[in-house]
This record gives structure tokens, C-alpha cells and sequence, in this order.
């Protein structure tokens, strides 16, 4: 039987901008979201196998955790602060620049004020995620390192992307499904923070979940 229980984000799993999910019956969840037909806009077509061609970067989140994050040459990041080394932007409005994004500012945003200040959209949520990143900045982490081990979409649209990511910690895989949802807003993605932030459901399973793509960071 698996084992369900609340966690904070900051204590062992980390995620940014999400809520816990649910399943289908079947596992399955939506690939697209649809367009009117009056757009003429095309769609690209989500990612159905494991991307390649990234490199994986460690990034500390604490001193005792580390964990990685992708980049690639052709969807990002293409833009980097120097007064703000967390600082990463400049990604691709494509399926797999949103992933990207979706990745690397579920890492950064929660270890940077300024990140979360630059890549959180306005709403009535984004002062409790600038908040929880200074107290990322402030305070010391615990608990295991956080991989990235499989994602799928939920939807995407060349203006706004939902990402469920899989996440895995401890030696008993430990893992944490959540929802990243983004925005396509002054030529970059930018993370919809949402009221469930602080906390989010994590299971014990012996294995990923049905229709998510396994992806993570060569061992």
C-alpha cells in the first residue's frame, strides 16, 4: 500500500509554483490543450520520448543538498545575471523550452529572492513564494537531494505550459509528483505561483507513475 504524507517544499523535496496531482484511472493525462479554429497559430507537439542533447548542471540548494538541472543549446537558458549567479532566463517558446523552465525554476526560484522576483507572474500568490525564498536563503535545508526522474504535460500552448514533474529522494524512492504551470510573458516562460505552494502530497511507489516519460541526470 503506498504511503501518503504532507511535506514542506523546503524540507527534503523541493518544488516551486505547484499543487499535488491526481490520476486518471488510466494513468493518462491530457497532451495539448486545444486552439480555437479562428487561431491559426500551429502547436507544437509535446515530447513523447526522453529529450536529448541537455547538459545537467549541479545546483546547491543547501550546503548537505545538490541536485541538477538541464540546459541545451537550442531551448535554453540563454541568459544569465552576473550580480545574481541563480539567475537563469532566455528559454525557447517551445514544448521543451517550457520543460526546461519548468526544471530549472522549480531549482532556482526557491534558493533566489531575486529569481523569484523576476520569474513569478504577479497574483495574490506571489508574495508567499518571495517570502519562502528568503527564507530559503535565510535558513538551512535538511533531509535528502531531490532527482528529477520522469515528467509528462498536461497541456501546452505556444502561450502557456502545465508540466507535472516526478521527483525522487531517499533511498526507498521517495516520490513527489507536482504540477509546474507557466506563461509565455516578455519573451520568456514565467512560473504561475499557486495557493498549495508550501506543501504537496508525497508517495512511496516502487516505480513511475503510468504516462510519465522518464528523464533525469546521468548517474
Amino acid at each position: 500500500m503506498n504511503r501518503a504524507r504532507l511535506i514542506g517544499i523546503g524540507a527534503g523535496v523541493l518544488v516551486v509554483g505547484v499543487a499535488a496531482v491526481a490520476f486518471t484511472p488510466d494513468g493518462e493525462a491530457p497532451a495539448t490543450a486545444s486552439v480555437p479554429m479562428e487561431q491559426s497559430i500551429a502547436v507544437p507537439s509535446v515530447p513523447t520520448s526522453s529529450p536529448v542533447g541537455w547538459t545537467w548542471e549541479p545546483v546547491a540548494l543547501a550546503p548537505n543538498q545538490i541536485t541538477s538541472v538541464p540546459s541545451h543549446p537550442d531551448y535554453g537558458p540563454t541568459q544569465t545575471d552576473p550580480a545574481d549567479p541563480k539567475w537563469h532566463g532566455g528559454w525557447s517558446q517551445t514544448p521543451l523550452g517550457a520543460l526546461g523552465a519548468a526544471v530549472q525554476l522549480q531549482s532556482r526560484l526557491d534558493v533566489s529572492v531575486q529569481q523569484a522576483q523576476s520569474h513569478y507572474l504577479e497574483g495574490p500568490y506571489k508574495a508567499a513564494a518571495v517570502e519562502f525564498a528568503q527564507r530559503g536563503v535565510s535558513t538551512t535545508r535538511a533531509g535528502d537531494s531531490p532527482f528529477l526522474v520522469a515528467f509528462r504535460f498536461n497541456a501546452f500552448t505556444p502561450t502557456t505550459a502545465s508540466v507535472q514533474l516526478v521527483y525522487s529522494a531517499g533511498p526507498k524512492f521517495n516520490v513527489l509528483v507536482a504540477t509546474t504551470n507557466l506563461q509565455w510573458v516578455n519573451e520568456d516562460w514565467r512560473v504561475d505561483p499557486g495557493q498549495d505552494r508550501a506543501t504537496s502530497s508525497s508517495f512511496e511507489v516502487p516505480k513511475i507513475p503510468s504516462g510519465f516519460i522518464e528523464w533525469q541526470a546521468p548517474r
